[in-house]
């Protein structure tokens, strides 16, 4: 009788023992630190907005310096702010693994969890009108309609900017057509009419788009009239490209800027013509 109570006692006392191991362990399972990419998220989570484009894209909408910027997950920008802000809120530095598994992640949540929207290159239709994006720091967008335009600090759609991309001025009231002629050198009215036709196709959102071609003598400053159109309607550091070896560097080019202007073509093969028709028409 003793020795049986002896032995439960024992019994009781292992399963006391194995019972407290088992809470302790859960215990500090419960207060071990989340991991550096668990970190990167909950920071994505609370400062970016998650969306996806039409095309399964991912996207984050972001508030810098008071202003809205759209940009997309898988960019170099979006990585280097998600671990600027890793560095302010925990003064460390992200390791490179953490930030791609964290991105790969986020990438999963805003295309499979996240809402669908459009996304936008220096224009978008909203509405019935014109948003042209200016491209600025204070992210400005002109809103054109048939009774006018005006400036709007908050853009109703998403743009994203090109690495290339760079600011319009803002525009001023007054002035009229003929306060370009300076700028585009063309010799009759005719010819002046239409690069202003195509300045102004430029700028809708939606194709097909018209070719402008520049064609005269050496020294006419054609390279330097395409130059000029090209900062009127989409300022840019890829200017005037050279002639494209294939098709490939025909829509890499396409890829980095808005309106795509090509130098000193002696000779449009039928392949180079055809990529052509195809950025016109969207094709």
């Amino acid at each position: 009788m003793t020795e049986q109570n002896q032995s439960s006692d024992n019994d009781s006392q292992e399963a006391t023992t194995a019972t407290g191991n088992a809470t302790s362990t859960q215990a500090k399972q419960k207060t071990s630190k989340p991991s550096q990419q668990e970190d990167l998220i909950d920071l994505a989570l609370k400062n970016f907005t998650l969306f996806h484009s039409p095309n399964g894209e991912a996207y984050v909408k972001v508030v810098l310096n008071n202003c809205r910027r759209v940009m997309p997950l898988r960019s170099d920008e979006c990585r280097k702010l998600l671990g600027f802000k890793y560095h302010q809120t925990y003064m460390k530095v992200a390791h490179r693994q953490s930030l791609d598994d964290a991105i790969q992640l986020l990438i999963g949540k805003a295309v499979f969890e996240s809402p669908e929207e459009e996304v936008f290159v220096r224009t978008a239709p909203h509405n019935g009108n014109i948003i042209v994006d200016l491209s600025n720091d204070k992210a400005q967008v002109v809103e054109i309609s048939q009774g006018g335009w005006k400036i709007i600090d908050d853009p109703p759609v998403n743009f994203i900017r090109l690495s290339s991309q760079r600011p319009m001025p803002l525009p001023l009231p007054g002035g009229t057509l003929n306060d370009f002629r300076p700028f585009i050198n063309t010799e009759t009215a005719e010819d002046f009419t239409m690069a202003i036709s195509f300045l102004t196709f430029s700028l809708h959102p939606k194709g097909p788009y018209p070719v402008l071609a520049l064609d005269s003598g050496g020294g006419s400053c054609k390279s330097t009239g395409a130059r000029m159109m090209k900062s009127i309607v989409d300022p840019s550091l890829a200017v005037n490209f050279s002639k494209p070896k294939n098709l490939q560097n025909v829509f890499v080019n396409a890829a980095n800027t808005w309106l795509v202007s090509y130098d000193n073509l002696s000779k449009i093969e039928p392949w180079f013509s055809d990529a052509i028709c195809q950025l016109a028409t969207g094709g």
